[in-house]
């Protein structure tokens, strides 16, 4: 629902459930975010967050947040310290977001990277030192 035709779908969530990591918030046993992780295979200590989503009538609740908030606290114990993302430009609210309250950087801006006219920023977060 919150990616449109780009979103998970019968094909390509049983993969991901297998091979990748999903975190998946519930509210009195409903669903109600889900992220979707994959390791780097180039870098063994960066993942990506393929896809975070908050069902519509749970936004703006903080959902979204405490999901990244127990992903970044679970990445170093599976031996990972950087995680990327990409944002739409657009998606200003976001952009906010990732970086105030989870320190991401802005490390590339990727033209065209989900076709013509898709352009992405690339943010990371990285463990800081000691």
């Amino acid at each position: 629902e919150a990616f449109g035709e780009g979103g998970l779908n019968h094909w390509s969530l049983p993969p991901l459930v297998e091979h990748g990591c999903i975190y998946l918030a519930k509210l009195a046993g409903e669903p109600v975010g889900v992220v979707e992780l994959l390791r780097d295979w180039r870098d063994p200590k960066l993942a990506y967050l393929y896809g975070l989503a908050v069902a519509e009538k749970y936004q703006g609740q903080g959902i979204g947040s405490l999901l990244m908030s127990n992903i970044i606290k679970a990445l170093p114990q599976a031996g990972i310290n950087k995680l990327q993302l990409t944002v739409h430009p657009d998606n200003t609210v976001a952009i906010h977001i990732y970086q105030a309250k989870f320190s991401m950087k802005q490390i590339g801006f990727l033209k065209d990277y989900y076709g013509q006219g898709e352009d992405r920023w690339l943010l990371q977060w990285q463990q800081e030192e000691g």
